[in-house]
């Protein structure tokens, strides 16, 4: 319960994964962490993998490590330093594998390359145990399933374009696919949420699994869409794999991601465990400042406005895509507390005509400095008390990097400690 009349060490502006791995690591058993979140940030539409580099100069990237020294001087890998950035990332799979949530990479720390819904094959660092599995240049024959009564998802389609895409990486393998009839029920379309809440229960898995048997062949893997389970999803993994005695993996979707909202299940999990105070559903409008300190922040609840009083602040509010960042002809605004954003001022060279190259707008966002504190445009930190994590940042284009996430656990781990060594500093003064 959020307690309105006292002060908080750290408080946390935004619910995203750069919000909630801040959270998390600024808490400790003495202080008091507040994360303040108008929704659930990008997991309930992210694929719920770890992207840490996956393109660079518009190729696909083998081995993030020893890449970070080649991006641009103000890119917020290159601020922490690889070693900082590899440990962070170490540490958030270390965690969330302890949580029950393991994490899988490729060997020798190598990308794993993933099919998508659409067939393609994209490069990701980290992935849940389930979509790890469908790591391509794995040994075995292939085949696709989906579901009659689900349209968000073509298997026929992601075969063809899997087979295009292993043909092309030298790779030999049979990629088959089929459908099965699920039977929900419904008379709207079904999402992929509806299917894992349905596979939840162990009567419609029995069913599932009849269904199933009679499309199998001989390949050695099978690939369904992100479905398998939500709450129950790893005992609906197993009992596949037990009855159909094939390896099983699942394929990202359209929103609602499945996988996302397990991962950021899982993360509220460990921030409810470690004693992290929560409240969603109400944006932060303003603060209140005292020279270069940041007093209060103000909150929009229904009919009112709260004052929420901290010590220590931390922005992760997102870009333009999540509102962290206004704009509008030939402006650029960070709403909260007016910070300096670095822009382009001339709007034609917002974007690039070519989709898939870097795009200007995507690199606007905030400077700081190795702690995470916003600068102002001489280098100066902004207020003493603020730090920022995530997609406010600027001088990198996540889409095209496949960056986001790891630059949002990497810099979220970064200004949450800096927050925590300042709280421990003060108590011990």
């Amino acid at each position: 319960m959020l307690r309105m009349n006292s002060t908080y060490d750290v408080i946390v502006l935004g619910g995203g994964l750069a919000g909630q791995v801040a959270a998390l690591t600024a808490k400790t058993p003495q202080n008091r962490v507040l994360l303040v979140t108008k929704g659930y940030g990008s997991f309930y539409y992210g694929p719920g993998v770890i992207d840490v580099l996956g393109r660079r100069c518009g190729k696909p990237v083998v081995q993030p490590w020893g890449q970070i020294d080649q991006l641009r001087v103000l890119h917020p890998y290159r601020i922490l330093g690889e070693q900082r950035v590899r440990q962070a990332i170490d540490l958030f799979a270390r965690h969330l594998g302890e949580n029950g949530f393991p994490l899988l990479g490729g060997s020798q720390g190598k990308n794993l390359l993933l099919p998508t819904a659409l067939g393609s094959i994209r490069p990701t660092y980290l992935a849940p145990l389930s979509i790890a599995q469908g790591e391509v240049r794995q040994e075995g024959d292939v085949k696709i399933l989906g579901f009659e009564d689900f349209p968000y998802f073509s298997p026929q389609l992601v075969a063809a374009h899997l087979s295009q895409g292993l043909n092309r990486l030298g790779i030999t393998k049979k990629v088959s696919w089929g459908t099965v009839k699920l039977g929900l029920g419904r008379q709207r379309p079904i999402s992929s949420y509806d299917v894992a809440l349905w596979l939840d229960h162990a009567d419609h898995r029995r069913s599932f699994i009849n269904e199933l048997l009679s499309q199998l062949g001989r390949e050695e893997r099978i690939g369904f869409p992100a479905v398998l389970g939500l709450t129950q999803h790893r005992e609906v993994v197993d009992r596949l794999e037990q009855e159909l005695g094939k390896r099983v993996f699942e394929i990202p979707t359209i929103p609602p991601s499945v996988p996302g909202i397990r991962l950021h299940e899982s993360l509220s999990g460990l921030l409810r465990e470690k004693g992290v105070e929560m409240w969603t559903g109400y944006p932060v409008i303003g603060a209140t400042i005292r020279r270069n300190y940041i007093q209060e922040v103000q909150v929009d609840v229904p009919g009112k406005t709260r004052s929420l009083q901290g010590n220590r602040f931390i922005l992760a509010t997102g870009g333009l895509g999540g509102e962290g960042l206004l704009s509008g002809p030939g402006w650029v605004k960070e709403p909260v507390f007016d910070l300096p954003v670095y822009f382009h001022p001339h709007v034609d060279k917002w974007s690039h005509r070519h989709l898939w190259k870097e795009q200007p707008y995507a690199c606007f966002g905030l400077r700081v400095d190795s702690k995470m504190r916003p600068l102002d445009g001489e280098g100066n930190v902004c207020f003493t008390n603020l730090f920022a994590a995530g997609n406010i940042l600027a001088f990198f284009d996540s889409t095209a990097e496949k960056s986001s996430s790891g630059i949002d656990i990497a810099t979220g781990i970064t200004a949450g400690r800096a927050c925590r060594e300042e709280v421990e500093c003060g108590a011990s003064a």
